[in-house]
């Protein structure tokens, strides 16, 4: 019996062994892909993102330096399932885009007013390349209804984007929703604002 225990034991040692070296080989290969993914963004001066969704952080990087970053208080998806994707930024939308005063021209009584953080939305939608869609949210303000400004995103977690996923899947075509919430307005701002259109992300999401 206690032969019989011990190389149970045995067995059992070198099956968790082998499952953590084979968990730690596929992390190596993985962050060995980011690394080789990153590199070929940092050849060239133009601003990149890295959206860790793991981490929760989101990065603006150029050459490979960190220039901002930002912490997400909660991401969640639906859709195609990914590890890694390299993708553009095809357009940005919201209720209420950010515009400049029309100025008349020979009217040297208007100035010009520059947009500036504080005019920037925070509740808006990202549209990538092959069929991703970012819905960036902060936390609404105490004096809000929390009920009705979050009725949109329940419906939207619940309803919507379930439905999608399923229509998307019986189409065969790429289908991912993710949805961010940040716990500052401000930095739900500062992202609008950084992140323009033609601008290339890495999603990272292991």
């Amino acid at each position: 019996m206690r032969k019989f225990l011990i190389s149970a034991l045995a067995i059992m040692l070198l099956s968790f062994s082998s499952t953590a070296f084979c968990s730690d080989e596929i992390k190596a290969l993985e962050e060995n892909e980011l690394l080789k993914t990153e590199l070929q963004l940092a050849k060239n001066p133009a601003l990149y993102f890295v959206f860790n969704f793991k981490d929760k952080k989101i990065y603006l990087k150029s050459r490979g330096i960190v220039l901002r970053e930002w912490k997400m208080d909660k991401a969640s998806f639906w859709g195609n399932p990914f590890s890694l994707k390299t993708l553009q930024l095809l357009k940005k939308t919201t209720l209420v885009p950010p515009e400049r005063k029309v100025i008349k021209p020979g009217d040297d009584s208007a100035g010009v007013e520059a947009l500036e953080l504080p005019d920037m939305p925070q509740t808006y939608t990202l549209f990538m390349e092959d069929g991703m869609s970012i819905s960036v949210r902060s936390k609404p303000p105490e004096e809000w209804k929390p009920k009705l400004y979050n009725f949109r995103y329940t419906l939207q977690e619940y309803i919507t984007h379930p439905l999608l996923t399923v229509w998307y899947k019986y189409k065969k075509q790429p289908f991912v929703a993710v949805d961010i919430l940040f716990e500052d307005k401000a930095e739900a701002q500062a992202l609008y604002w950084s992140f323009t259109d033609g601008t290339t992300a890495i999603m990272v999401n292991y």
